[in-house]
């Protein structure tokens, strides 16, 4: 069987060969010897995904080879072996099938012989059931022709450990392969492949398969990207990121045959690629430069090392060092320092952040950054990849590339004697004298008296899995006009499971038509720089009506929000599932703030208006905003992956930025794109405003003041004594007004305070019945948090 790696099959020629071969075909399936239109030809190639008919030519080919009838010259008996994954897909799919050969027999009906697992025909022909899972059944027995399932794996981390598995979790059929980490790997449906197709074209397997009749499943006749992209005509679209198809996959090339064809492009020969893992959808090259230049940024964010070995250039990724190091114990000792020398880089030169541009395919093609960062850094590395590849990979590929950036501030040089001959560039070891100390890579040797190697540290690995979900298409691929999206900037408290502060900076964004939404950012109102891409809308509203102030801390049953939604819907959740996180929404606030609330249940009461009740008001700390009242056409936000952070940098905490945000791909004017000033990242580290004020008057006239801490970080924990921290040192800012003026302001290191009698009188003038009191927990970043204010009675 043919085929089929045009994605843009419209114009293409077939040749004399193919042309032959579709003709024989054509015929199988029952149709008369005149030559088929070539737009069928053209139609009728490129099916091969489900209900495209592989099944039933399949059938029509063993019917017209059992019966030898025409194009099929008698050959006497003929043999034939159907092979399946099972043996009942062999009887319901291959014979029983509505497209099996029972069913497309027209001439002849053969005789099933159950005992002997096999298909009898009058010509005396057989056809014998087999199944993979019994291979050693297809030895000893020969046969003229085989008709085996079609070849398949899914684009999933590990897919060649089980290819016949379809990762679909809205089945309960659907799995991931065997040890899957449930990421996407395009790499592994393309090493599967060109495994099977090597194989059967490199004359090891004799004559047993035509390379040309080969099926792969899945090539789907909806046209890519529509699909997967337009989920709302085909609800199966999300399956495809770790699914089957070759639609959108066959363009692209793996690492290693791309690293192949740059260097050969440059006249560079003798080159080893074969060690090289990776995958892209595309690479440019758009300007002319050197070979180095060409690849290094593959080479960087991919892993990949490259060193001489004899007269070729070897290339290398990580994964493929041996596992087993061997240990380095031996080494000649220097003049001073002992034998070996470590170097240590000091965090602060290492980035803090690197960030990488790349183009996203899903995304037309457009220009699109990720990044990863560390607190404890210094500065920003850019990395610019001229290459085509989705949202999830980039963000996986440059964490790995921080990773081992980070690991490679560690290095080591030592001297080895020449018993070490077979030591080399790129060999990984273990070195003698460290006991935490990870694997070392060697960088260098130079060969004297001695040999002098060079090492660097080598990361312990930590996956990070490819995982993302697709962007939704503009209108769902209808065409229209767009314009300036709606967004907000939302500075946010510290929210459970964020792990840096600056990520509480984020941003929401709703158009209709949507096409995605890029955010720009720079210290002044030009030269503005890529920070994020938001690839789905957020769900966004506002109040149709009034919402009064709410306590917090406890479930209003009596309380409801009515709120009209521009997109999306909501739904109801149990109490076990909102004190888990779900159905967080954010409310805005006349002063620009913002709070956190939940809701139990939601009932559309008009369409696209909800109404909420079961209110769970002022969480992560926004007791304040829930005691303001809100009026009709307040914002509303539900809290999910579509409100992103916004790409504010460590640095940039609490300084004012001019942020552009505007309609992803179009151009970058005022038509698409709005500015607004905006300084953000303080809330998240602001400390919680203390609880539980209580006071008392001591028999000689001092007051004793004591108070509750809150933590802003993993505090809500039973387990422990008591919740962490959260700031470098507990401190307190403790201040006395009096008439609205500050009279007496201390810091104290507990949570509780002593008002002395002498002390009161010095600042009220009398032993006045009644204190204006408030505290604040003090960080060490931005000073005092929220304080809690009351006015004390005195005794």
């Amino acid at each position: 069987m043919l085929i089929a790696v045009q994605e843009n099959w419209s114009g293409k020629n077939f040749n004399e060969r193919e042309l032959k071969a579709l003709e024989r075909e054509w015929i199988c399936r029952g149709r008369t010897t005149q030559q088929p239109p070539r737009s069928e030809w053209q139609t009728w190639l490129i099916l091969g995904g489900r209900g495209s008919g592989k099944t039933r030519m399949g059938a029509e080919w063993v019917n017209g080879m059992a019966p030898h009838l025409p194009p099929f010259a008698s050959k006497g008996s003929c043999n034939i072996a159907l092979v399946g994954e099972t043996l009942a897909d062999v009887r319901e799919v291959m014979i029983d099938g509505p497209s099996g050969i029972m069913s497309v027999s027209r001439a002849e009906r053969p005789r099933y012989e159950m005992t002997r697992r096999r298909l009898v025909w009058t010509s005396g022909a057989t056809a014998s059931m087999f199944s993979s899972e019994d291979p050693d059944s297809l030895r000893g027995p020969q046969f003229d022709a085989a008709w085996c399932d079609e070849l398949g794996c899914p684009a999933a981390d590990k897919g060649p450990n089980q290819p016949n598995v379809f990762p679909d979790m809205k089945s309960s059929e659907g799995a991931f392969p065997y040890y899957s980490d449930h990421g996407r790997s395009d790499l592994a449906q393309n090493r599967f492949l060109r495994a099977h197709f090597n194989y059967w074209n490199s004359g090891n397997s004799g004559a047993m398969l035509d390379p040309d009749r080969l099926y792969v499943w899945a090539w789907d006749t909806r046209p890519y990207p529509e699909f997967p992209l337009n989920r709302s005509l085909w609800s199966d679209g999300e399956n495809w990121t770790t699914g089957h198809w070759l639609n959108g996959r066959i363009s692209g090339v793996a690492l290693d045959e791309l690293l192949t064809a740059i260097l050969g492009d440059f006249g560079t020969t003798n080159i080893d690629t074969s060690r090289v893992d990776g995958f892209v959808s595309g690479y440019v090259i758009e300007e002319p430069t050197s070979a180095r230049s060409a690849v290094e940024p593959l080479l960087a964010l991919y892993g990949v090392d490259s060193l001489e070995s004899g007269n070729s250039l070897v290339f290398r990724s990580t994964a493929h060092m041996d596992a087993q190091a061997p240990l380095i114990e031996e080494f000649v000792e220097q003049d001073e320092g002992g034998p070996v020398t470590w170097r240590m880089q000091e965090l602060t030169d290492q980035p803090a952040r690197i960030e990488m541009a790349y183009r996203d395919p899903m995304l037309d093609y457009q220009a699109a950054m990720s990044f990863a960062e560390r607190l404890d850094g210094k500065g920003t590395e850019n990395i610019g990849l001229p290459g085509m590849i989705d949202t999830a990979q980039a963000k996986s590929l440059v964490e790995e590339a921080l990773q081992t950036r980070r690991a490679a501030r560690r290095t080591a040089s030592f001297e080895v004697p020449w018993k070490q001959a077979a030591l080399k560039p790129g060999d990984r070891v273990r070195i003698a004298g460290t006991t935490s100390a990870p694997d070392f890579v060697v960088t260098s040797i130079e060969d004297g008296a001695t040999r002098r190697v060079e090492a660097r540290a080598l990361p312990q690995h930590v996956r990070y899995p490819v995982r993302g979900m697709l962007p939704v298409p503009a209108d769902g691929g209808k065409s229209a006009v767009r314009g300036r999206p709606y967004f907000e900037l939302l500075d946010l408290p510290t929210w459970p499971g964020v792990e840096k502060p600056v990520d509480q900076f984020r941003v929401a964004a709703f158009a209709d038509p949507w096409g995605g939404v890029s955010v720009y950012a720079s210290p002044e109102a030009v030269d503005f720089k890529p920070r994020t891409a938001l690839a789905n809308r957020a769900v966004m509203g506002e109040l149709v009506a009034p919402l009064v102030a709410g306590a917090s801390g406890r479930v209003l049953n009596g309380q409801t929000l009515d709120v009209q939604l521009y997109y999306g819907e909501l739904s109801s959740a149990s109490l076990s599932q909102i004190l888990s996180g779900a159905n967080s929404a954010l409310v805005g606030t006349a002063d620009g703030n913002w709070e956190a609330l939940q809701f139990l249940n939601a009932e559309e009461i008009q369409s696209d208006v909800w109404r909420l009740n079961g209110l769970l008001r002022g969480q992560c700390g926004t007791e304040r905003e829930a005691m303001q009242p809100r009026a009709a056409g307040t914002p509303f936000i539900l809290m999910n992956d579509a409100v992103s952070p916004a790409g504010l940098k460590s640095e940039e905490t609490g300084l004012e930025l001019s942020w552009r945000v505007g309609a992803s791909g179009e151009d970058f004017t005022d038509q698409f794109f709005s500015t607004v000033a905006r300084a953000g990242g303080l809330r998240a580290l602001q400390p919680l405003e203390p609880v539980q004020m209580r006071s008392r008057t001591g028999s000689n006239g001092d007051v004793h003041i004591n108070w509750i801490r809150r933590g802003r970080i993993d505090a809500d924990s039973w387990l422990a004594p008591d919740i962490p921290l959260g700031e470098e040192r507990e401190a307190y800012r403790v201040e006395i007004r009096k008439d609205e003026k500050l009279i007496r302001s201390v810091d104290v290191d507990s949570p509780d305070w002593t008002y002395g009698v002498s002390q009161r009188l010095g600042d009220l003038g009398s032993l006045e019945s009644e204190i204006d009191f408030s505290v604040a927990m003090i960080s060490a970043v931005v000073g005092p948090g929220r304080p809690m204010r009351c006015k004390l009675a005195v005794k």
